[in-house]
């Protein structure tokens, strides 16, 4: 540890800073990494993964959309309001 006292003000500091931003490239490329992979892996959850989810509420939303056409169609009394329900 000598050798570390026995160097110039200059020297240490250019030692100190080159480690800090040694530091911090470290850091900055291993966060660019980490973020790709969570992208991947959220494109590839959404993509893959989500799809069914979806469909299932596109049916369920349809299926909600039947039932109240239905309901409405039982509701109605006079044949000209239901031939133009029909016809939706």
């Amino acid at each position: 540890m000598k050798w570390f006292v026995n160097l110039s003000t200059r020297a240490k500091l250019f030692l100190g800073f080159g480690f800090l931003i040694i530091l911090l490239v470290t850091v900055i490329v291993k966060a660019y990494t980490d973020i790709m992979a969570i992208q991947k892996s959220q494109k590839h959850l959404y993509n893959e993964d989500f799809t069914t989810a979806v469909d299932l509420m596109v049916l369920r939303t349809n299926l909600n959309g039947v039932r109240a056409g239905l309901l409405t169609m039982i509701w109605v009394t006079e044949r000209s309001d239901l031939d133009g329900l029909l016809l939706k």
